[in-house]
């Protein structure tokens, strides 16, 4: 049901800002931003497990996957279920890049900083709209996933850089 997975998606929305504030103040702003990225990192890589496994494997035999199998939990619903927990970690680590921009960028170069972030997040935006266009047959719906995964792994990679 799309109403009910865009409801979970904004509670989860709401849940992760929620979360980065009491992360922020246990761990500081930008250990609590690299946590949070992992939980969305995590969520993401379950969510292209989950799509990318062959129907005819899931739940497979055995293990967790047979307890699965008894709650009847399908392909879809674990996909769409760790798409909702990977709004918790993208919520809370905005957050937490907020505030991170907020303290350091000097008074007079916020509004242009803000605004080049803004931008970006905008073109990010734009281009995966254009690639759904392109790609819009459900048969080809693994490449947004795949862009997906790649976007938050860069995202990954240049937190665990730095």
């Amino acid at each position: 049901d799309p109403a009910a997975l865009r409801s979970a998606l904004q509670l989860a929305g709401g849940l992760g800002t929620l979360a980065a504030p009491v992360a922020i103040r246990s761990l500081g702003a930008a250990s609590a931003g690299v946590q949070l990225q992992r939980l969305q990192a995590a969520a993401v890589a379950a969510a292209a497990l989950a799509f990318f496994v062959a129907p005819g494997a899931w739940p497979g035999e055995g293990g967790w996957w047979a307890a699965a199998a008894q709650l009847r939990v399908t392909r879809e619903a674990a996909l769409m279920a760790a798409v909702v927990v990977s709004r918790v970690g993208l919520w809370g680590f905005d957050l937490c890049e907020r505030q991170l921009l907020q303290q350091s960028a000097p008074p007079r170069d916020a509004p242009l900083l803000f605004s080049f972030e803004k931008a970006l997040a905008e073109a990010a935006g734009l281009l995966m709209l254009l690639l759904s266009v392109r790609f819009a047959t459900p048969e080809q719906f693994g490449v947004l996933v795949g862009v997906s995964v790649a976007a938050v792994g860069a995202c990954s990679a240049v937190l665990a850089a730095n």
